[in-house]
């Protein structure tokens, strides 16, 4: 693998090519059960965000969805596609996002992970987010509970 052939590309969900919004509505399925649904409606949101991973000019190796409001973000989703995992791409991506963020002034990056999954705790911890609360029982099929994070960026204005 040539790591000069990759690059992540922020987009908002309108400015999305249909190869693109098809790739990442696939990685919403596979990783967080999401609806195609679900896929369009935050693809429209307004305040939604994607930063791409790709190879090439629009192979899809990952990305990350947020909505960012003023000086909050919310991270929607962290997603490696399968055979790209265990090279540090997901922890690369998640830092490259943060700096962006940090440098339009965004204070606070919130995100919601399943207990179970140790390995995106793992990663979000790794990347200073700290847990500030824990909602039991939130998931369904598995039940779960629900670990709420966040990350300061700056100081508030």
């Amino acid at each position: 693998m040539d790591v000069l052939d990759l690059k992540v590309v922020p987009f908002r969900g309108a400015e999305l090519t249909v190869a693109l919004c098809e790739q990442v509505a696939a990685g919403y399925a596979a990783a967080f059960g999401w609806s195609a649904e679900m896929s369009a409606a935050d693809f429209a949101n307004e305040h939604a965000e994607f930063y791409v991973l790709l190879r090439g000019s629009e192979e899809l190796l990952g990305f990350v969805s947020l909505h960012h409001v003023l000086d909050e973000a919310t991270v929607n989703g962290v997603f490696v596609l399968p055979e790209w995992r265990q090279q540090g791409l997901a922890g690369h991506l998640l830092a490259f996002v943060l700096e962006q963020l940090a440098a339009r002034d965004v204070v606070h990056v919130f995100l919601e992970v399943r207990a179970l999954n140790v390995a995106a705790r793992a990663l979000y911890a790794s990347a200073g987010f700290e847990e500030l609360v824990v909602r039991k029982a939130y998931y369904h099929n598995p039940v779960d509970d629900a670990v709420i994070m966040q990350k300061r960026l700056g100081e508030e204005v």
